[in-house]
């Protein structure tokens, strides 16, 4: 799913994809059973010990590809709420600040998802610190608010 949404976004993913630009770490497909995986994907289950652990070794090893080929790299994290789900939040954001640390070393532009729903007022703020900005939706009586915080002060 996330393959055919970043293809309908960025016109040229599959050529992106074919030349080993594009890297996944999968933390959901083996949760439901699945273990096929392609070039470029590692799959993680959510439930293992470690799990965050092998996740910042996995993409701190693809950054490394990556940079050695090209400048800089772009990190999607869809989503922050999923791994929030599975361990609370305080152990979540343990693991986001030096996470979140090396992307910015790295020069990496990175956009972290949140669900609705999914997180205390006081967590969200905690995020936000964490990161150069955000970028908030917020849907109230069938409008769409938008907000951007910060954004215009951070390096890309």
């Amino acid at each position: 799913q996330v393959k055919e949404d970043l293809a309908a976004l960025f016109p040229g993913y599959a050529e992106a994809e074919k030349n080993g630009m594009i890297r996944f770490v999968d933390l959901y497909s083996r949760s439901v059973g699945s273990t096929q995986s392609g070039p470029g994907v590692r799959l993680l289950s959510s439930t293992d010990r470690g799990v965050l652990d092998q996740l910042a070794t996995t993409v701190n090893g693809f950054s490394e590809e990556l940079k050695a080929r090209h400048p800089t790299y772009r990190l999607v994290f869809e989503s922050v709420s999923t791994v929030t789900a599975y361990l609370d939040s305080t152990a979540t954001f343990r693991f986001l600040q030096p996470f979140i640390g090396r992307r910015k070393i790295d020069g990496a532009a990175a956009y972290y998802m949140l669900d609705t729903g999914m997180h205390s007022d006081a967590d969200l703020e905690t995020l936000e610190h964490m990161v150069d900005g955000s970028i908030n939706l917020k849907v109230e009586q069938l409008k769409t608010f938008l907000a951007v915080r910060g954004i215009g002060e951070a390096q890309s």
